[in-house]
This record gives structure tokens, sequence and C-alpha cells, in this order.
């Protein structure tokens, strides 16, 4: 919990900070829709978008045929407000 309130005011204060989660949790996970797909995630980066206003940008690492990643990012998502926390 104190790595998340860090993150929190990091962001609050208009720093950038980054967060690895595993989009299939299943420790008390909130479900989204990632893609298309509705997935059980946990629910810190949910958390920190809503408490912050902070926008969560996908980024993933493809593995390359020489052995070495390249990093892919997206747009941000849209923060959907459901007011259901």
């Amino acid at each position: 919990t104190t790595g998340l309130m860090t993150l929190g005011y990091v962001l609050r204060e208009g720093g950038a900070a980054g967060l690895l989660i595993d989009m299939n949790t299943l420790e008390n996970p909130v479900f989204v829709d990632f893609l298309g797909y509705q997935a059980a995630s946990p629910p810190g980066a949910a958390a920190l978008a809503l408490s912050t206003h902070a926008d969560v940008i996908l980024a993933i690492s493809i593995r390359q045929p020489n052995g070495k990643y390249r990093l892919v990012f997206h747009p941000p998502f849209e923060t959907i407000r459901t007011g259901n926390k």
C-alpha cells in the first residue's frame, strides 16, 4: 500500500510513474474491458487513475527474433467514472 501511496503523490504532483500489473489476477480482481475482453485486473491501476486523474497507457514488450524486445505504447485509455469504486 505504501508504494501505491507514493505513486499517487507523484502523479498528483504532475510526475510520471509506471506500474507493472498482471492482467489476469485471482486476488481481489476488478473486471475491466481490456481490448474488447473482460479481464480480472488488480485494482491498483484503476484506483490510481480515478484518484489522481492520471492517464492510463498500455505498454507491451514484444520479443524480436534477435532476442531483443520492442516496446509498443498505445494511446491513453478513457477513464470511465461509474461511481462504483
